[in-house]
C-alpha cells in the first residue's frame, strides 16, 4: 500500500488547473485549514478524470485501505487496491460516479479534516506524510454505493 500511497503522491501534488471564481470559497478553506488547496484541488481533478475514463487502478490508488463499505445492505471490507479494482462495479456505481463527476467543487463541504461530495456518500480525508503535517495529501476514506 505504503508504495502504491508513494507512486500516487506527484498526481495528487501536481499544479492545479486554474479555477473559477466560485472555488475561491472553497479553496479558502482549505488554505486557513491546512495553508493551501493545491493538493485537494489535485487529488479532486485526479478522481473525477479517473472516474470518467474508468481508470480503476487511478481510482483504487486514490482510496485509503480498509475501506469499510455497504453494498446491497451488507457491511463489507476492501482491503487493497486489487480488491477494490476486483470490485469497483459494485462500488463505483453509476450513480456514484455520476455524483463524483457531477460534483461542483464549490459545493464541497469541509468538516475538519474531510471533504464531503454532494449528500456525503463519497468522501476524502487529508493525510500527513509526517508530524510537521507540511505536506497534505488527499485519499476516499467513505464510500456508499448504496446510499447514492
Amino acid at each position: 500500500m505504503f508504495v502504491r500511497l508513494l507512486l500516487a503522491l506527484p498526481l495528487l501534488l501536481h499544479p492545479a488547473m486554474a479555477l473559477g471564481q466560485d472555488d475561491q470559497s472553497f479553496n479558502r478553506q482549505l488554505e486557513e485549514r491546512y495553508g493551501g488547496h493545491e493538493s485537494f484541488t489535485a487529488a479532486f481533478s485526479a478522481l473525477q478524470d479517473a472516474v470518467l475514463v474508468e481508470d480503476r487502478e487511478a481510482v483504487a490508488a486514490l482510496v485509503n485501505y480498509p475501506l469499510r463499505v455497504t453494498i446491497n445492505g451488507d457491511r463489507d471490507t476492501i482491503g487493497n487496491p486489487d480488491e477494490f479494482v476486483d470490485r469497483y462495479d459494485a462500488l463505483i456505481t453509476p450513480d456514484i460516479a455520476q455524483l463524483i463527476l457531477g460534483q461542483d467543487y464549490d459545493e464541497l463541504t469541509l468538516d475538519g479534516n474531510i471533504v464531503m461530495f454532494d449528500g456525503g456518500d463519497v468522501w476524502m480525508r487529508s493525510y500527513c506524510t509526517d508530524s510537521s503535517c507540511e505536506v497534505v495529501y488527499w485519499l476516499i476514506r467513505g464510500l456508499d454505493p448504496d446510499g447514492a
